[in-house]
């Protein structure tokens, strides 16, 4: 059951939106970037987490958009490496 799922806030061009990612996703290793950074946005997205990363293989819908393949969505919506996702997040 995908309720109640996973959100966390983009910013991108001055403007905060709320970004829901839907399964699936992989342990990965990962860097020493702060929890939330982006560290890879080419097919997949791998987003720092603790002391490992995920690498988030699913789909993502941005606030207002309809769901796409994590690869569809970036090739539309780029999320550039060192984003930080989940800054100033947005109370739901």
């Amino acid at each position: 059951d995908p309720w109640p799922g996973t959100t966390t806030c983009l910013t991108s061009g001055g403007e905060r939106k709320i970004l829901k990612i839907h399964p699936y996703a992989r342990v990965s290793s990962g860097g020493n970037a702060v929890p939330g950074t982006v560290l890879a946005s080419q097919g997949a997205l791998l987003v720092q987490c603790g002391d490992e990363a995920l690498e988030l293989t699913g789909d993502l819908q941005l606030e207002g958009r309809k769901r796409l393949p994590v690869a569809e969505f970036l090739r539309g919506s780029a999320i550039p490496v060192g984003t930080i996702l989940g800054q100033g997040e947005i109370a739901v």
